[in-house]
C-alpha cells in the first residue's frame, strides 16, 4: 500500500516513526485535526509554510497511520502532525 511505499522509501526499520500529513488547505487539516479557533488564527498565519504543527488527532486519520508497525498497535499518543507545503 501508500504508506507502505513512502517507509520503503524513506529507509525506515521495524521502529516505524508517525508520519506528518501534508495538507492541501485548512479545511483538510480540519478533517484531520481537531482545534480551537485561536489555533485555526495561528495556522492561517503561518501556513503554507516550512512549519508542521502537531495537533490532536480526528477519527478520520487512517489507522494505519496511528499504528506502529512492529507491534500492530495504536501509538500511545493521539495526535498527527500537519503541513500545508
Amino acid at each position: 500500500d501508500g504508506v507502505a511505499r513512502i517507509f520503503q522509501i524513506k529507509n525506515v526499520g521495524n521502529e516505524k516513526k508517525p508520519l506528518s500529513l501534508l495538507c492541501q488547505d485548512l479545511s483538510t487539516i480540519s478533517k484531520y485535526g481537531t482545534f480551537n479557533n485561536s489555533h485555526f488564527q495561528l495556522l492561517k498565519t503561518c501556513l503554507p509554510g516550512p512549519y508542521t504543527f502537531i495537533i490532536p488527532a480526528s477519527k478520520e486519520v487512517p489507522k494505519v497511520w496511528m499504528q506502529h508497525k512492529s507491534h500492530q498497535k495504536a501509538w500511545k499518543r493521539k495526535e498527527i502532525g500537519v503541513r500545508i507545503p
